[in-house]
C-alpha cells in the first residue's frame, strides 16, 4: 500500500493503494485503518468523503496509532481545516488526548472562522454550554446561514427565549419552521408548544398536535 501511494519501487496508483490499505485494515491493523482514512480526506484512490475518513481515523487512533492524532494536530496548527476540525473533535471526545473542551473549541473557532460549518456549530455549543450565549448565537447564525439545521433550531430557539440576542418570538418560528419542516425532532416539538401556546403565531391547536405527532414519530 505504501509503495503503491507513493510511487516508491512501483509506478504511482493511489486506487491500488487503497485496495491493499483496506485488506490490511479489515484485519485490524491500526496504521492501514489510519492510511485508508487518509485517502478518503484526500480522494486519493476512492471518492472523497470526510465523514468516513473521520471514523477510520477515530479507529485508528482507538486501536492505537497514537502518533496520528499528535500528526492531525500539527497539520492543524499550520492550517489545514480538516484537520482543525477533526483535532477538535478528539479533544472534545478524549480520542488519543485527554478530554479538553477549552482547547476542542480553540481548534474548532481556527477552522470556524475559515467557514466550516460543522466547526461553527460545535464552537457555538461550547460557547452557550460556556454560558456565552451572545458570542454562541454569532456562530450559529453563521451556521444556519449555511443551512445547518441544528443551527437553524437553535437561532430559532435562542430568538424564542431572548438567549444572547433581543426577544423575538416571531422570527424565532421562522426558523424553528424551517427546520421542523426539515425533519428535525426537537424543532418539530418546539413549533408544536408554540402553536399551543401563541408563541410567536396565533393559537392553533390542530396545528400544534400535527407537528407535536411528527416530532413523536
Amino acid at each position: 500500500g505504501m509503495w503503491y501511494y507513493r510511487g516508491r519501487h512501483v509506478k504511482q496508483d493511489y486506487k491500488e493503494a487503497a485496495q491493499w490499505w483496506a485488506k490490511s485494515a479489515k484485519q485490524g491493523y491500526a496504521k492501514a485503518i489510519g492510511n485508508l482514512g487518509l485517502c478518503y480526506q484526500t480522494g486519493h484512490g476512492v471518492e472523497a468523503d470526510s465523514l468516513m475518513a473521520m471514523k477510520l481515523y477515530t479507529t485508528s487512533i482507538k486501536k492505537g496509532n497514537e502518533t496520528l492524532f499528535k500528526n492531525n494536530a500539527a497539520i492543524a496548527e499550520k492550517g489545514n481545516t480538516f484537520a482543525q476540525v477533526y483535532t477538535g473533535y478528539c479533544y472534545q471526545h478524549g480520542i488519543g488526548a485527554k478530554k479538553d473542551l477549552p482547547s476542542a473549541a480553540k481548534f474548532y473557532e481556527m477552522a470556524a472562522k475559515k467557514g466550516s460549518v460543522d466547526a461553527q456549530r460545535e464552537l457555538a455549543l461550547y460557547l452557550l454550554n460556556a454560558k456565552q450565549p451572545a458570542k454562541a448565537y454569532e456562530w450559529f447564525k453563521k451556521a444556519a446561514d449555511k443551512e445547518s439545521l441544528p443551527a437553524i433550531f437553535y437561532c430559532g430557539k435562542m430568538l424564542m427565549e431572548g438567549m444572547g440576542v433581543k426577544k423575538d418570538a416571531q422570527q424565532g418560528m421562522i426558523y424553528m419552521l424551517k427546520a421542523a419542516d426539515a425533519g428535525f425532532p426537537n424543532a418539530q416539538y418546539m413549533a408544536a408548544q408554540a402553536y399551543y401556546n401563541g408563541d410567536g403565531v396565533t393559537k392553533n391547536a390542530a396545528q400544534g398536535f400535527s407537528w407535536l405527532m411528527k416530532a413523536a414519530q
